[in-house]
């Protein structure tokens, strides 16, 4: 059962998706949120609201948790509505992007710890993200390589698969070419649990910053970015 729930004048989706559980969603055609999940408590008589990299925290009643939930949706949506607003009036050159991107580069070969599963009992297990699997999958939003259209489509083609699948072919791929690889596996991420994460151990992730920071490398400070206009800006989030 879906409701669509109105605060400050915007639109967020309460569906329930079992007697103890809810999802909230923002209606948002401009940035792309994460889902907040209120559950019932075990040994407990209130609700709580949590993400699955956090954990729930107990709230009191359903209607608090609720409406915490939305208050949450709606401050991150004025938070990412302030750095599209930063990036009018800065928007990053090629080479910024990418070294965005090479920062984690000595982090995956190292490898980090990308994070864990948690596999309740009675319940579905989750993949838990580290805080540097987040922090990366934030840049890659922040600066504008996931986009949120065809990738679907795109995921599927002959391009696609040996861009996966081929090391030597993705040690040459473009900035294009990395930002469709990336908006796919982070995007799958939200619907198919632990996608990153297998990316990630694949050695596809490590394969993509490794090919930016060459990319990077290449681009000298101060020469004219004239690839910048091909790629998504930030704002698409």
């Amino acid at each position: 059962m879906k409701r669509v729930y109105e605060y400050k004048g915007q639109e967020f989706e309460v569906t329930r998706t079992s007697p103890d559980s809810v999802t909230v969603s923002r209606v948002c055609e401009q940035h792309d949120h994460p889902d907040y999940i209120i559950g019932k408590i075990e040994g407990e008589s209130g609700w709580g609201v949590g993400r699955k990299e956090s954990g729930y925290s107990i709230e009191g009643t359903f209607s608090e948790a609720v409406d915490h939930c939305v208050e949450i949706l709606f401050d991150e949506c004025d938070s990412i509505t302030q750095i599209d607003q930063f990036f009018t009036g800065h928007t990053p050159t090629l080479k910024e992007r990418l070294d965005a991107l090479a920062v984690f580069l000595d982090d995956f070969e190292s490898p980090i710890e990308f994070g864990y599963w948690e596999s309740p009992e009675g319940k579905l297990p989750y993949f838990v993200m580290s805080q540097g699997a987040m922090d990366f999958v934030r840049t890659c939003y922040d600066m504008g390589w996931v986009e949120l259209q065809d990738w679907p489509e795109w995921m599927g083609t002959p391009e696609a698969a040996k861009l996966r699948d081929d090391p030597s072919a993705l040690e040459q791929a473009t900035p294009e070419q990395l930002s469709k690889l990336l908006t796919v596996v982070i995007r799958q991420d939200r619907f198919v649990e632990g996608a990153l994460e297998g990316a990630f151990e694949s050695g596809l992730l490590t394969g993509i910053v490794r090919r930016a920071s060459a990319l990077a490398i290449e681009i000298s400070p101060g020469e004219e970015d004239d690839d910048s206009d091909e790629l998504p800006l930030p704002g698409g989030l």
